[in-house]
């Protein structure tokens, strides 16, 4: 699917991670927005019409960033996949946005009545501002983002004249990809450690390396970040050995050894001679002998040795006779 579940906008959302976001992708590495600067708003949401059918698209995640009008409304869209009509999803939903903050100092002032002439017809005082708002999409996918960036990637302007091109309103896209950001070292929360590993997934050695360098992190990375990354990895193994490894002090997660354990036991399967037999049973044992959970051990050998659930049901019975 595309779009990300409700626990990674709640990721997200999260006030320091937004506030580290900015910092990172705007200003660089600069602490310019702080974390308590960060309010949570209500989705933005636009409804479109398909024929006879309607469809209402809600924002992931919306936060105000900083007090009064110097305030920054930023809206953040996670994506797993390619979007194909992605700057006019984000143009749709910058525009109620605005809407929405006209429609209540309308309101406002409809209420206090106190308004004339055009600036009561327009619902809108001649020196009145909107709020800014920055739009920002998210793109977990492993494929190189090959979408369009700009709303003129998606206009068809052949054969039209350069007078009537030059007229036409641009959008642009404000896009980062995950797995191939390379700021992601301006990131000070576990932002860093999500971009890190998850541009390193598809290799095991650069991986390994990385958790070497960054052991003390990765030991206590917050659940919530650990569930992104073995979401994102498509790792069921990670996600089913995630109780082995944790730890309710503070509702952090010790999942450098986690991840270790996996890269590890990869590399033996990949120099270990023997038949495959030998070696599912050896799996079984040492996850036995370590008290893991037969449904912990029963999804990691479906992952690790290709079996159906039927076979590995065969083998964890055999191994308890």
């Amino acid at each position: 699917m595309g779009k990300m579940d409700v626990g990674t906008n709640t990721y997200m959302g999260e006030p320091a991670r937004v506030a580290d976001l900015l910092n990172g992708f705007v200003y660089h590495g600069e602490e310019r927005v702080k974390a308590e600067e960060v309010h949570e708003l209500r989705n933005v949401t636009t409804r479109q019409e398909y024929g006879d059918s309607v469809q209402t698209v809600t924002a992931d995640v919306v936060t105000e960033v900083g007090k009064g009008m110097h305030a920054l409304i930023v809206v953040l869209e996670n994506q797993t996949d390619i979007h194909y009509a992605m700057p006019v999803r984000m143009m749709n939903l910058e525009a109620m946005g605005y809407h929405r903050q006209w429609r209540k100092a309308a309101g406002a002032h409809a209420k206090n009545k106190d308004l004339k002439g055009a600036e009561y017809l327009s619902g809108f005082a001649k020196e009145e501002k909107l709020k800014p708002m920055l739009p920002i999409v998210l793109y977990f996918g492993k494929e190189v983002w090959n979408g369009p960036k700009n709303l003129r990637d998606m206009i068809d302007l052949d054969g039209y004249p350069q007078e009537i091109c030059a007229l036409l309103t641009d959008y642009p896209l404000h896009l980062i990809e995950v797995r191939r950001y390379k700021g992601y070292e301006n990131f000070h929360t576990d932002l860093r450690e999500v971009f890190g590993f998850l541009q390193r997934a598809e290799d095991k050695e650069k991986l390994w390396e990385y958790l070497r360098d960054n052991e003390q992190a990765f030991e206590n990375l917050s659940t919530d970040a650990y569930d992104i990354i073995s979401i994102m990895g498509h790792s069921r193994e990670l996600q089913a050995i995630r109780e082995k490894y944790y730890e309710e002090k503070g509702g952090k997660s010790n999942m450098c050894q986690a991840i270790k354990d996996m890269i590890e036991d990869g590399r033996q399967e990949g120099v270990q001679i023997g038949n495959q037999e030998g070696r599912i049973q050896e799996y079984i044992d040492i996850r036995r002998e370590d008290n893991y959970p037969d449904d912990t051990i029963r999804a990691g050998i479906i992952v690790r040795f290709h079996l159906s659930e039927e076979a590995a049901d065969q083998y964890m019975k055999y191994q308890k006779q």
